[in-house]
């Protein structure tokens, strides 16, 4: 427990290194569900895929000691928190509520009208403080790997251009954050570029897909599929991307998108199921 006798201080992110947000970051994340282990790179790679904005995130400091961390991505009038967290022996004392209030007034001044976030479905207590915030949850996001190669159903390369130009034309909902155009565009480099599906069935195209291929795994980053069998071409989006590598992994895919039931029946892992929770601003309030 901090020392009540001290004053809590919430500043910029920007008053610390990189390095130092990362230790702070996996420090509150330490003993979470899912552990977060960063480093000072990490954590500008995610600044810069995110768009997170360290001079609207914050942190509160006690005697010189950071107590907790609210990283904050702005896009246009769309902001989200890209992680909240109080160290273990600061928690319960109001200072995660104190620091949300004081992003969310950071986002409404900057003119955004929404400010969205993902939160683990066991997390009931984040949840509790989120809706009484006024957040609301809208889907769930379930996280997902297969580890195991599939049979190949016909799927076949295309450039990643052209695949995300066919979802972006028939998306009927928006991609989470970290998957949405603006994160795609950065994930984009040129020593490990985007990679393209498509499958097609009467020769028409029901099916593309994007994928990123590092680390011995493939990381799908956008599908949509459609005609008769949605979760026949989104199997065949799985399979054609297992191709590429030993694991398939798919980050917060809506529990009512087709891959999600092409990977339970395909035997895949669920890794976690999130909410995401979003939360409507004026922003010409005071």
């Amino acid at each position: 427990m901090p020392d009540s006798t001290r004053a809590i201080d919430v500043v910029a992110a920007t008053t610390r290194t990189d390095e130092q947000l990362a230790a702070l970051f996996g420090a509150v994340y330490a003993d979470y569900f899912v552990p977060v282990h960063l480093d000072g790179i990490a954590l500008r790679t995610m600044v810069r895929r995110f768009d997170l904005d360290l001079g609207a995130s914050r942190i509160a400091v006690a005697g010189g000691q950071a107590l907790a961390i609210a990283l904050l991505g702005l896009r246009g009038t769309r902001a989200w928190v890209g992680g909240m967290g109080v160290v273990p022996q600061a928690r319960r004392t109001g200072l995660g509520r104190r620091l949300m209030e004081v992003v969310v007034a950071v986002a409404r001044a900057r003119g955004c009208d929404a400010v969205q976030m993902e939160v683990l479905e066991q997390n009931a207590g984040a949840i509790a403080l989120y809706r009484e915030l006024g957040f609301r949850a809208w889907r769930s996001l379930d996280v997902w790997a297969l580890g195991r190669a599939l049979p190949d159903a016909g799927a076949r390369a295309i450039p990643a251009a052209e695949a995300r130009a066919w979802i972006a034309a028939r998306r009927t909902a928006p991609e989470p954050w970290q998957r949405a155009d603006e994160s795609l565009d950065r994930f984009d480099l040129p020593e490990s570029p985007l990679r393209g599906l498509e499958v097609a069935a009467g020769g028409n195209r029901t099916g593309a897909a994007v994928a990123l291929v590092a680390g011995g795994r493939a990381s799908l980053l956008q599908m949509a599929v459609e005609g008769a069998d949605p979760v026949a071409a989104a199997r065949a989006l799985i399979a054609g991307a297992g191709a590429w590598a030993p694991s398939v992994r798919f980050l917060n895919v809506p529990g009512d998108h087709p891959a999600a039931a092409a990977l339970a029946a395909a035997g895949a892992t669920l890794e976690a199921r999130q909410f995401e929770m979003a939360l409507a601003l004026d922003s010409g309030a005071a």
